[in-house]
């Protein structure tokens, strides 16, 4: 069971302002690094589009049609070089990520945040970055991850999993970080962050170089 999209969408859109009040001035830094084409998986509302430099071309890849319409807006609203939100199913997005007109070795850059708690199998997307990424490339992430085993945040975790599937369709418990270290990148660096805001939620903050 799982709540309708519009009201996914509200929530989606909601916690990704809250988050840039959290995590401003690491993302100004994170994303200062952006240039060529830069491919963002699950962008949502387009929430981190205002951190991004205006010369890029931009491809979100946004299963849910009424946070895409969101986030055309948004990109609209930031005069990209070019910007085009494609729509593929969870599904599509899981196994593939590239649509037919998203090529291998095509990004410069690919960016998630936020996503690998909420998909089923997050090894597949991250082995589909690699794919998407020319030689060099980077994949930029920010995701919460699980805390460690047995202290209070852990069981905080445990406790609010089943409302946090429901709601916002999202795992708290996840151990994103290994899997990102364990899919192939030839170089990972990440560090952690905590947020007085979100103190069930651990965030890491880093950079995979293909």
């Amino acid at each position: 069971m799982k709540i309708p999209d519009t009201l996914y969408s509200m929530i989606i859109e909601r916690s990704g302002e809250r988050m840039n009040r959290a995590l401003d001035a690491e993302k100004e830094q994170l994303f200062s690094k952006l240039s060529g084409v830069v491919v963002e998986i699950g962008p949502g509302a387009g929430a981190n589009l205002r951190y991004y430099p205006r010369d890029i071309a931009y491809v979100g890849v946004e299963p849910v049609e009424a946070l895409a319409r969101l986030c055309e807006q948004e990109a609209s609203r930031c005069r990209f070089a070019s910007s085009n939100i494609l729509r593929t199913s969870v599904e599509n997005l899981e196994s593939h990520l590239r649509p037919h007109d998203l090529q291998e070795d095509y990004a410069d850059f690919v960016v998630c945040t936020f996503v690998l708690c909420s998909v089923q199998s997050p090894m597949n997307v991250l082995l589909s970055v690699i794919g998407a990424l020319r030689p060099g490339g980077q994949f930029l992430f920010i995701e919460h991850v699980v805390a460690p085993r047995g202290n209070l945040p852990w069981f905080g975790q445990k406790a609010i999993k089943p409302l946090c599937r429901f709601c916002g369709r999202c795992d708290p418990t996840r151990d994103s970080e290994s899997s990102i270290r364990l899919a192939g990148f030839k170089k990972v660096e990440s560090r952690k962050v905590a947020l007085r805001r979100f103190p069930l939620a651990p965030i890491i903050i880093g950079a995979a170089v293909k």
